[in-house]
């Protein structure tokens, strides 16, 4: 078997790594980018209620329906903090996700390259075999002619 034709399947490995690396990178910023969202949903909804809850204040509610709010608040500002935190998290694995598609992405360029290489030196000898070829075929009819006369 060629060399060139043994590295094809190495690089029809790496390339299909390379894809699965890069789906799961594009999935872990689908995943962030959702998360983000939530997020923003998450601080709009308790602004919306931080200022409804000053709006209650000084309508003169009771104590316990402000004591209530506060309460929720403070639930809403808990779900906020876990919420960053799963952020924070999906935003290492999101990197390492594309350090990892990246440096696939090297490997098969590396690969993808030398396979050209090789391709390119199968060729070139391949050429050089029919000069060969022709050089001699012309030297012999070159000969065969001078021989006749």
């Amino acid at each position: 078997m060629v060399r060139s034709q043994r590295l094809k399947p190495v690089v029809e490995f790496a390339v299909q790594r390379e894809r699965q690396a890069a789906r799961s990178f594009a999935g872990m910023q689908h995943t962030l980018m959702e998360l983000e969202q939530k997020l923003d949903e998450l601080l709009r909804y308790r602004r919306e209620y931080q200022n409804r809850l000053h709006g209650e204040e000084s309508g003169g509610v009771s104590a316990a329906t402000v004591q209530c709010s506060l309460a929720f608040i403070e639930q809403l500002d808990e779900t906020i903090l876990q919420h960053r935190r799963r952020m924070d998290e999906i935003t290492a694995q999101c990197r390492d996700a594309r350090e990892q598609w990246l440096a696939r992405r090297v490997k098969v360029k590396a690969l993808d390259q030398a396979l050209q290489r090789r391709e390119t030196e199968k060729r070139r000898h391949a050429e050089q075999r029919a000069q060969h070829e022709l050089d001699e075929h012309s030297q012999h009819s070159f000969f065969r002619r001078r021989n006749i006369s």
